[in-house]
């Protein structure tokens, strides 16, 4: 460190405050630089006249070093020190008075008398400076050039003449050097002022910058997350580069590398399946300065997923009228487009759902009547069989008007089923079984007669699990699948009919609507015309067919399947192209019960009865008078009556060792009711019942109570005879 560095640092330490002017500064590390050696040599002064015995002189040297000395303490408590320059001028002055007007110590002394003017002009500044300096030359000038009777020390004219033109030289050097000083040091604080005031605008125009790109950063964070929760994000093309630009989640979207925002069409190229399509669409719309918006499907770079985006993009143009760049956002809108293939499924199954309601309605108002009338048809010639001899020529025409009637009820129970009216008990059983009875019926045989070009392939899983269902609705819905795989060949071709075990996982299920689970799936395949489009929306529809109604369908057929399944909580599954077949699945969960041993035909001696009193109960006469003459024929003493009042009227004061109950009879109570008010008087009353309708809550419940059988219409003279007969066993 030289020795102007100390010094500043002790100025520093002992004379500056922080916060003081440079100017203040510079005159208070000046006076330092007076204030030390000065201090020094004046006690030096002081203390040598002292020696010499010059008390005077010795005196004031002293004092004003130790006016010096204490000017270093003072420093430290004033901001300012003008008013210490002045004293110090005052001070300084009055020495020199002093030595002039002295003057024992010879000429050397006053040279320090040229001093003054600097002191004064670097401290006082120009003007003050100069009117101390003016005031000392004019009391030396006065000293000097006083009359000889003045006590005052006598000067030679010519160092008289010499000191005052030298004082005035060195008074007028001063005060150029600090008028020159001070203009320059006005002109630096101008520029210091003014540089200070650029910085400070400097200053605030970067802090108006950091809050702008602290804003324009703050609103890219929050367009960052909103295109990432709204799965949005830019895209811009440049015609002339062929670049493509992508925001972040364009980028995540895209599934192309973050960090990669700007790269090349031919990327897009490999996303675009139909990029060529999208390029042609792009250009047209070019052509006639249209702005695009459009949903394509892209292969996404990260996993190869085909994703949906919907695009919507704005062309801009150059000052030549070509175009410059296309700008657009995209959003993956894949979620949304399954979520309305979705919905649309679910209206569609709604409608048909809707539809097959309607459709219950109107078979469960009218099947009662119907299996009413029907009754006559199916079970009267059961009864005039049993009198017949083998060789009678009425055997052949009342089994035909028998089997006619068991068809026309089938229909009605495939309405039924079509309303989910239809299934009644559920027992444990396996679709092997189920098909290989199709396939051994009179109506599988009938098919083939009719159609002799087909062929049957039947393959059953050995090992099939068992399901609990309804024998009659499951073996309905297998045989239409069958006809309908076989009348879609009109030129012949196989049906391959397959069984199997299918377990399915949730996570891997195609089709998305089944549960995880295991299934018996019943498979059926044709080599047929196949089904459209149009058409496949609708074959689940009752009546409707492309069949020619009365002759080879009555459009039911497949609603009966659906409904049939649904039924069962089971799932159908159609695949059909057209000219390709058709493939048809039908699953149902599987159940670990064992089967049911089965039951072959019963004689009739088996459910004769042995003199028993039955009492039958039905509101139709020609019902009554049905069942009272079977039971007659199976050896039963039967009484009738017509209304549920009857019956409890007459049990009131006569019994009966079974009561047949019609569930539903109009007017008056319902075979329910009938039954709860019989139970009060006789709490051990045996009781079946019979309805055309499908068992239903009311029917359960009367089985709660006690009713040991349920018999529906119409009913055979076997069926009616095992119910009857079974019940007066327990």
């Amino acid at each position: 460190m030289s020795h102007t560095d100390k010094l500043a640092r002790v100025s520093r330490c002992l004379f500056e405050k922080p916060g003081l002017p440079f100017e203040e500064i510079r005159k208070r590390r000046l006076f330092a630089v007076l204030l030390v050696p000065g201090t020094a040599i004046m006690f030096s002064f002081g203390l040598s006249h002292l020696l010499r015995r010059n008390y005077t002189e010795g005196l004031l040297d002293c004092s004003y070093g130790l006016w010096l000395a204490m000017s270093l303490v003072l420093f430290r408590f004033v901001n300012r020190g003008q008013i210490l320059y002045r004293l110090n001028a005052a001070f300084l002055g009055l020495v020199f008075v002093f030595l002039a007007v002295k003057g024992s110590t010879g000429a050397n002394r006053m040279m320090w008398v040229f001093s003054f003017p600097l002191i004064a002009f670097y401290t006082l500044g120009k003007l003050e400076g100069l009117a101390w300096t003016s005031g000392i030359l004019g009391v030396l000038v006065t000293v000097m050039y006083a009359p000889t009777r003045v006590p005052v020390h006598a000067y030679e004219p010519e160092f008289k003449l010499r000191f005052c033109a030298a004082f005035f030289l060195v008074s007028a050097f001063s005060y150029i050097y600090e008028s020159v000083r001070e203009h320059s040091q006005t002109n630096l604080e101008n520029e210091r002022n003014k540089l200070r005031a650029e910085t400070a605008k400097l200053a605030s125009i970067s802090a108006k910058l950091q809050e702008v790109n602290a804003a324009l950063k703050a609103s890219e964070e929050r367009l960052k997350r909103a295109q990432a929760i709204a799965h949005v994000g830019n895209l811009e093309y440049d015609f002339a580069t062929e670049m493509v630009w992508g925001s972040e989640e364009a980028l995540r979207i895209l599934g192309v590398g973050i960090g990669r925002s700007v790269f090349s069409v031919t990327v897009m190229r490999d996303l675009i399946p139909d990029y060529e399509a999208f390029r042609s669409l792009l250009e047209a719309r070019v052509r006639a300065r249209q702005d695009l918006e459009v949903e394509i499907p892209v292969r996404r770079a990260s996993d190869g997923k085909t994703i949906v985006l919907h695009a919507k993009v704005e062309l801009t143009w150059g000052a030549d009228g070509k175009p410059g760049k296309a700008v657009g956002v995209i959003q993956d809108v894949s979620e949304r487009k399954r979520a309305e293939e979705d919905r649309r499924d679910l209206e569609a199954r709604l409608t048909r759902s809707q539809k097959m309601e309607a459709l219950g309605v109107l078979a469960g108002g009218v099947a009662h009547d119907l299996n009413n009338v029907l009754s006559g048809i199916v079970s009267l010639p059961d009864a005039l069989l049993i009198d017949l001899p083998p060789e009678d020529k009425l055997i052949e025409p009342l089994a035909t008007i028998r089997d006619s009637g068991k068809r026309a009820a089938a229909i009605v129970q495939d309405l039924l089923t079509l309303a989910r009216r239809g299934v009644t008990s559920r027992k444990v059983l396996n679709l092997n079984d189920v098909v290989a009875e199709c396939m051994a019926s009179p109506q599988h045989a009938k098919l083939k007669s009719f159609h002799p070009g087909a062929k049957f392939e039947v393959q059953l899983d050995t090992n099939l699990l068992n399901i609990k269902g309804s024998e009659v609705h499951l073996r309905t819905s297998v045989m239409n699948l069958v006809s309908n795989a076989t009348e879609a060949m009109p030129a012949g071709g196989r049906v391959r009919i397959r069984t199997e075990n299918r377990y399915v996982d949730r996570a891997a299920d195609e089709h998305g609507d089944v549960e995880e689970g295991e299934y018996a799936v019943f498979r059926v395949e044709d080599e047929g015309i196949g089904i459209s489009q149009e058409d496949l929306d609708r074959i689940f529809e009752p009546f409707y067919t492309k069949k020619k109604m009365g002759r080879s369908g009555t459009g039911l057929g497949m609603a009966v399947v659906w409904g049939t399944v649904q039924d069962h909580c089971g799932h159908v599954h159609v695949d059909s192209e057209e000219g390709r077949g058709t493939t048809i699945e039908i699953m149902f969960p599987v159940t670990r019960e064992s089967l049911e041993a089965r039951e072959g035909t019963v004689p009739v001696d088996e459910y004769v009865g042995r003199g028993e009193a039955l009492l039958v109960v039905d509101d139709v006469s020609e019902q009554r008078d049905l069942a009272k003459r079977i039971l007659t024929k199976l050896n039963y003493v039967t009484e009738a009556v017509p209304s549920g009042e009857a019956a409890v009227e007459y049990l009131s004061s006569r019994s009966a060792d079974l009561v047949i109950l019609d569930m539903i009879m109009v007017p008056g109570i319902d075979g329910l009711e009938t039954y709860s008010r019989i139970l009060r008087k006789h709490p051990a009353q045996r009781a079946i019942i019979v309805s055309g309708f499908s068992e239903t809550d009311r029917v359960r419940e009367a089985q709660r109570l006690g009713a040991t059988g349920y018999v529906k219409k119409p009913y055979t003279l076997e069926t009616l005879g095992l119910a009857v007969r079974e019940a007066l066993d327990r």
